[in-house]
């Protein structure tokens, strides 16, 4: 058996590996109090350190979305979301919040009644192709 294969199956490793998985995910979970918090700095600080320190995780997506979801809704910082959402469909356009980013984009910095009035239009255009 080779020494790499070794490594790589080696039980400890397997640990190891299992429990980075855990920490993240709880390092993760942990950010959602502080956003109900308003706690956004911390928030988008957890989210940025585990994109740079754990870039092969699979719910860097998530990070990247949940980041710029913060800087809109909890800092009121339309520039910054802006720009991670776009870094955020960059690198994933197929995800599953893709739809969601562009939609996102779509209405920064619009106010409730800007957004309604916006679907408002949006439903009568799509009446008045069903009726022709």
């Amino acid at each position: 058996m080779s020494l790499l294969f070794r490594f790589l199956f080696h039980p400890v490793r397997r640990c190891a590996m299992k429990c980075r998985e855990r920490y993240l995910k709880w390092k993760l979970i942990c950010t959602l109090p502080r956003i109900a918090l308003n706690r956004g700095i911390q928030a988008v600080a957890i989210y940025e350190s585990v994109v740079q320190n754990y870039p092969h995780y699979k719910k860097i997506p998530e990070c990247y979305f949940m980041e710029a979801y913060t800087y809109e809704n909890i800092l009121g910082n339309i520039g910054k979301a802006n720009e991670i959402y776009k870094v955020f469909l960059a690198n994933y356009p197929d995800h599953e919040l893709a739809d969601d980013a562009r939609t996102a984009i779509k209405f920064l910095g619009k106010s409730p009644e800007e957004i309604i009035s916006e679907f408002d239009k949006m439903n009568s255009d799509s009446l008045k192709r069903v009726s022709n």
